[in-house]
């Protein structure tokens, strides 16, 4: 599995994960102005950041 981010069309940033058979799903923090995805590991935890509504930069851990 592959993670990463991207920017929609109106220049916010989503979080993504990729699967081996090519599914992409987004996804973002609730709340969040914007969620970054940094990496994942063997037991498919992602870990990032986001932003909240005041600007306030914070991290997170996604189980899957």
């Amino acid at each position: 599995m592959t993670v990463g981010s991207f920017t929609d069309g109106t220049g916010v940033e989503h979080g993504f994960m990729r699967t081996s058979n090519g599914v992409i799903t987004p996804f973002d923090i609730p709340k969040a102005s914007t969620t970054t995805a940094f990496d994942i590991n063997m037991s498919n935890v992602i870990v990032g950041t986001y932003t909240d509504a005041n600007g306030a930069v914070h991290g997170f851990i996604r189980k899957p």
